[in-house]
């Protein structure tokens, strides 16, 4: 961008113009490359225990409070060393179905459930928005990333929805480490 910047006196008529737009478009990319720099890296993990940081993601989305949001996490998780790739998925795993309900569900109540059932961790995402049928929807690069970062610990990815009656989003685990 610098190097554009330096030939922009040089240039005149639709050349200026070009050479204008031209570095409009870098800014822009350079400030998206940015946002999703800043997404991607959820550094405070060594800082914050798993639940704190699924609490603050879930805050992050509700600074108007548009939401009642509800987060369960069992305590039994805390005596239980969970692997950082791990608490990693679940969190943009979290993020990618927050994501989802922002865009389309016209939600009011979110609720956010991590708990160990049978020995076994289940993850649940649920909201009391539009639905959608699931026979006419296509899964989308939201579902099948959250397929593929369930299925790096063993889980799976489970989605019970049906018009006006909200979606409910399960990723069951075998693996708790």
């Amino acid at each position: 961008m610098l190097n554009l910047s330096i030939l922009q006196p040089s240039l005149i008529g639709d050349k200026a113009t070009f050479l204008l737009h031209g570095i409009d478009n870098i800014k822009l990319a350079s400030k998206e490359i940015r946002n999703l720099s800043h997404r991607l890296a959820p550094a405070f993990f060594d800082d914050m225990k798993l639940n704190e940081s699924l609490f603050q993601l879930l805050s992050s989305i509700n600074l108007e409070g548009r939401f009642e949001t509800h987060l369960t996490f069992d305590k039994e998780l805390d005596n239980i060393n969970l692997k950082r790739d791990l608490k990693i998925n679940l969190y943009r795993i979290m993020q990618e179905q927050l994501n989802n309900i922002l865009k389309y569900a016209n939600a009011s109540i979110i609720n956010v459930s991590l708990s160990i059932i049978s020995g076994k961790l289940s993850f649940e995402i649920s909201e009391n928005g539009v639905g959608f049928d699931e026979e006419k929807v296509s899964n989308g690069i939201g579902f099948a990333n959250i397929t593929r970062r369930a299925k790096l610990f063993s889980g799976s990815f489970n989605v019970e929805s049906s018009p006006n009656k909200g979606c409910k989003v399960t990723i069951p685990s075998e693996q708790l480490t």
